[in-house]
């Protein structure tokens, strides 16, 4: 067992850092990389991880020196970590393919690499893989017992951390005003309780439509149903009932809260398809318009009200989608 522990512990040390210290390298200085591509990226960055690595092999004797032996009860939380974070990689193992792991899509030339990961446990912390790697380390750190590895997972954790809000900025240019709304309602890698945070979606388009063009490209049924859904029914009157219909989803009963024209409308709509507005849950759609500079609009969404994730994350999408039917289709009037 002693030489298992050690053996352990020798490997993780030489392995563990260079793999921090390649995102420090990478993240502050990604526009380097990008101009200097792929290739030359790698190559550098492969002979420092092997440099990197060769030199804690040198100095292992006094990296190791200090050991508090085999403590079987330090075995069961070390499991319990260790599984945690096996079954954390599983869970990401899909959305998180070789090409992504060793950075490609941060080195595109492009700047616009990849695509948002914010599904699964990515709609629960925006970097669950720090997370797993963090509970793995705990669990080898408990398993050898080693000095060493005690310090390692320390200084680790706080540097995934660090490269955490590096990445963050990289992934804010990438990515752009969706990544800022994930990242208002996500937390960086702690999980929250589903009760402690309040699920808002939040949109802005700058469009260049004007914004009486606007205004009813959001309350004319008519216009409504060329960008959402296949078909509308709007009252405009506060209290007014009205509908939005997909052929595929099923009729969402919707009840006009609010209308300020050409400046706010407000209405909520039914979580059920087929039912009356009072029989089921109801979220709450803020629209607010305002005018530019240049001639055009500011419209700005926001959603709140959900119950669950699911219908939570299923709205993030439809929004996209529904949006961007909205852009193309004021473009083209």
């Amino acid at each position: 067992m002693d030489d298992i522990r050690y053996y352990v512990a020798l490997i993780t040390l030489v392995i563990t850092p260079q793999a921090c210290i390649y995102w420090f390298v990478v993240h502050p200085f990604i526009g380097l990389w990008r101009r200097l591509g792929k290739g030359t990226t790698y190559t550098v960055l492969a002979v420092m991880y092997v440099a990197g690595g060769y030199l804690l092999w040198r100095i292992r004797g006094p990296l190791l020196a200090v050991e508090y032996g085999a403590n079987p009860w330090l075995w069961p939380p070390a499991l319990t970590f260790y599984v945690a974070a096996i079954w954390i990689q599983l869970k990401i193992k899909k959305l998180l393919t070789f090409k992504v792991l060793a950075g490609v899509p941060e080195l595109d030339r492009s700047g616009k690499g990849g695509k948002l990961l914010d599904t699964g446990l990515y709609a629960k912390v925006r970097h669950p893989r720090y997370l797993a790697v963090t509970m793995g380390m705990v669990a080898y750190a408990l398993f050898t017992n080693y000095l060493a590895m005690y310090v390692l997972t320390s200084l680790l954790a706080i540097g995934l951390v660090a490269i955490a809000w590096l990445e963050e900025r990289e992934l804010v240019e990438r990515f752009g005003d969706d990544y800022v709304q994930y990242r208002c309602r996500v937390p960086l890698i702690i999980p929250r309780s589903s009760s402690s945070y309040e699920r808002v979606i939040t949109q802005k388009l700058e469009l260049g439509a004007s914004r009486t063009h606007v205004w009813e490209a959001i309350t004319d049924p008519k216009k409504i149903a060329q960008w959402f859904g296949d078909n509308a029914e709007m009252d405009l009157r506060v209290g007014g009932r009205g509908a939005m219909s997909w052929k595929d989803h099923g009729r969402y009963a919707i009840q006009v809260e609010e209308v300020i024209p050409f400046r706010r409308f407000v209405w909520s709509w039914v979580h059920e398809p087929g039912v009356a507005f009072e029989e089921a849950p109801a979220t709450r759609v803020e629209w607010e318009l305002a005018e530019c500079d240049n001639g055009g609009t500011v419209l700005a969404l926001r959603e709140t009200g959900f119950l669950t994730d699911l219908h939570y994350q299923e709205n993030i999408k439809g929004w996209r989608h529904e949006l961007g039917e909205l852009e193309k289709m004021l473009s083209a009037d």
